[in-house]
């Protein structure tokens, strides 16, 4: 039995005792206290989420198990039976206000496991074994480059994302004052979920292509990258895609003229690593902009007049995938 299998046979005998308490028998010298049998649940119910966090996957048996369980103690008799007791205890053990069951009285039926509720549905769809995730916490990065339509379609992407509780991580909303930029670029190259603005601004700048490196270098780079292509980015013939590496070609030889217009070339630190971020962009940028133009991205007023459910629809497929891989994953662990 696994530790959240076992958690939750733990819940549901705290729960039995508190609903179905045994008949008193000549043996039985005195009945365990309600409030102590309210205590014996609340802990049970706190482990059993300590290892749901804990657990790489969970079977969707397990967590339909642990939703008729919570619906029993949100019924109105086991709700009015405890709800007195949480009053006490809870200055007492000043709980988390994210645990529910602690504020048991607060809480209406039909917002029970209200989280779980995505998995569900993609469960009864699918039959598949889903993780305790969703796109609601899961990391989804925004690469592009700023002002301009690239800047609009990621204000428009996180609007949108935010309307539908999906979380966008992107510079402008999480790299704080003094934040270190190489950092989070490094973070953003290795997300699971990549949604990418190809722009020719991006395909020339410096930061926008060190991302796409990263991201390229984590490897997965098809499966983790959901691109939207802007039509000035010329990727889609073979000749255009050229004027990027003669780009960077030219970035090459400026950046080494200069280099070579110094009179003492010691302590340049930053500066030649600058150089070989241009040639690394320089030998990757055909391979990269080869695969961007053979996937069907769709148009930008396509994303746009379906508020980018395309983008939304892949990464729950991907999700599901993941999912489904991290499962295989423990079985063989067992």
């Amino acid at each position: 039995m696994s530790d959240l299998e076992q958690a939750i046979a733990e819940y549901e005998t705290a729960i039995n005792c508190l609903t179905n308490p045994p008949e008193m028998t000549t043996e039985t010298t005195e009945e365990t206290p309600i409030e102590t049998k309210v205590l014996n649940l609340l802990n049970a119910r706190d482990r059993l989420q300590i290892a749901l966090t804990q657990v790489p996957s969970i079977s969707n048996d397990n967590l339909t198990k642990i939703q008729k369980l919570d619906s029993i103690i949100q019924e109105t008799k086991n709700k009015n039976a405890i709800a007195p007791i949480l009053t006490t205890l809870r200055p007492i053990f000043n709980p988390d206000t994210t645990a529910w069951w602690w504020f048991l009285e607060s809480v209406q039926p039909e917002s029970k496991l209200k989280k779980w509720n995505w998995f569900f549905k993609i469960a009864s769809i699918t039959n598949i074994t889903v993780r305790p995730t969703s796109m609601s916490n899961s990391e989804i990065f925004i690469s592009y480059a700023w002002k301009g339509d690239s800047e609009a379609i990621a204000d428009a992407l996180e609007k949108t994302f935010q309307q539908k509780d999906i979380k966008i991580i992107r510079d402008k909303t999480n790299l704080g004052y003094k934040g270190l930029i190489r950092k989070f670029m490094q973070q953003i190259g290795q997300g699971k979920f990549v949604i990418i603005v190809i722009s020719d601004k991006y395909l020339k700048s410096k930061n926008c292509m060190f991302e796409l490196l990263e991201i390229a270098k984590n490897g997965n780079f098809y499966n983790r990258i959901f691109p939207i292509v802007l039509p000035d980015a010329n990727i889609y013939d073979a000749v255009e895609r050229l004027q990027y590496v003669n780009y960077w070609d030219e970035k090459i030889e400026n950046l080494n003229q200069a280099i070579k217009n110094v009179k003492e070339v010691t302590n340049l630190q930053g500066i030649t690593e600058e150089i070989n971020l241009y040639r690394d962009i320089r030998n990757k940028i055909s391979q990269l902009t080869d695969t961007l133009q053979n996937m069907n991205t769709l148009t930008v007023d396509e994303h746009l007049n379906t508020d980018f459910n395309p983008i939304i629809t892949a990464i729950e497929k991907q999700l599901n995938q993941e999912n489904t891989r991290l499962e295989d994953v423990e079985k063989k662990k067992q």
